[in-house]
This record gives structure tokens, sequence and C-alpha cells, in this order.
């Protein structure tokens, strides 16, 4: 975490979990231990769903505005079978293909195929919480 040591509250290297209870002993990145991401303009992310269908907390620390998408649950299975077929190949190779975070579809075409999604615009300086 980038935080200064004095901060408080919300330091992502420091949030009390609800993992916590469990005493895992092996950390996680990602899970239990956070992750720093490094990104460029224009920079995408693959589509995917979080570790173990967990909730996600995101700050930027420094740089410009981040696009988020997702896609509301009334279009999920919409997008699973469009990214099925999509990534047929990788499919079968492995039914969870989209937790491996290699898959990237353009939101527009997403859209022209009749996928809603939600876009939010991540700000310098604050918090995205993504759900499961």
């Amino acid at each position: 975490s980038l935080f200064n040591e004095r901060t408080k509250y919300w330091d992502v290297a420091n949030l009390e979990k609800l993992l916590n209870c469990l005493k895992l002993k092996k950390k996680n990145p990602g899970v239990n231990l956070p992750y720093l991401y490094f990104g460029t303009w224009q920079a995408s992310y693959a589509w995917n769903v979080e570790n173990v269908d967990l909730y996600s907390i995101n700050y930027i620390h420094f740089g410009t505005p981040k696009f988020w998408y997702s896609v509301p649950q009334e279009h999920n299975q919409r997008f699973k079978s469009f990214t099925s077929l999509s990534f047929a190949k990788e499919r079968m190779v492995c039914p969870e293909f989209l937790r491996h975070k290699a898959f990237l579809a353009s939101p527009l075409v997403l859209q022209l195929v009749g996928i809603q999604l939600n876009k939010v615009i991540h700000l310098l300086g604050k918090i995205i919480l993504t759900y499961p």
C-alpha cells in the first residue's frame, strides 16, 4: 500500500478483514494481501470475477481517472454466453476461463450485442468497491 503510515482509516493494507477470522497463515495476493497495479494511458484490464467471488476495494493513489465497467446481474447470463462463444477453445480447456483475467471484449461490442453495462469514473483519491 502507498498510504501514509498515519492513515487511520481505509488503508487497504490495514483494513480489518472478514477473512481475518479464518486466521489464514498463507498470504494470498488479491485475497488477503493487497495488490498494487500500475497502468498507462488507455490501458485495459480483462473482464473478470474477483477471486473466490469476493468484494474488492480499489483506490487511485496518483494519476488520472479510471473507467470501471460492470455487467448488471440481469445481463450476466447473456455476458457469459457471449464470452463462452467468443472464447470457445479457452472455455473447453477451463469452464472458469474468465477467472484467468486474460480475455478482453470491447464495451462497445458488448453493447452492440445487447449486453447492458454500468460505467463508473474512478477519480484520484477516491475508493471504488466492486461486488461479485
